[in-house]
């Protein structure tokens, strides 16, 4: 089941679904939510993940600044991409990210993730630009 946008709206305005976002009116779409970008990072090092984590390596990272516009240009490569909005997702919903079509039709890919029911905070997506 997908939410629409009054759905979303009610649980934004009683649940904090989604919060520290800069403009309700532009972001809410028909079924979803669009996200901005507040911080975008150069992966550094290697990661590694095993099957129960005791061995889990986060890759490091190093912040790319915007300029004073507030654009950040892209070389060819892959990124951790930081959304500027927080999430507080109830028991009953998770939450699922995709990539804006034209988003997209700029060769920009972002791999996104999934949140569980009952997770809050700021998400972080895999950004490629071709």
């Amino acid at each position: 089941m997908v939410l629409n946008s009054s759905q979303i709206r009610l649980l934004i305005e009683k649940k904090q679904l989604v919060y520290d976002f800069l403009d309700l009116e532009k972001q809410l779409q028909p079924a979803s939510f669009d996200l901005t970008l507040a911080k975008v990072f150069e992966i550094t090092s290697q990661g590694a993940v095993d099957f129960d984590n005791s061995q889990r390596v986060i890759s490091k990272t190093e912040e790319i600044p915007f300029d004073d516009d507030g654009w950040v240009e892209l070389p060819q490569g892959i990124y951790k991409a930081q959304y500027a909005e927080a999430v507080k997702i109830p028991a009953n919903l998770v939450g699922v990210t995709f990539c804006r079509s034209s988003l997209s039709r700029c060769g920009v890919d972002l791999y996104n993730g999934f949140w569980d029911p009952g997770y809050e905070g700021r998400g972080e997506s895999m950004l490629i630009v071709h």
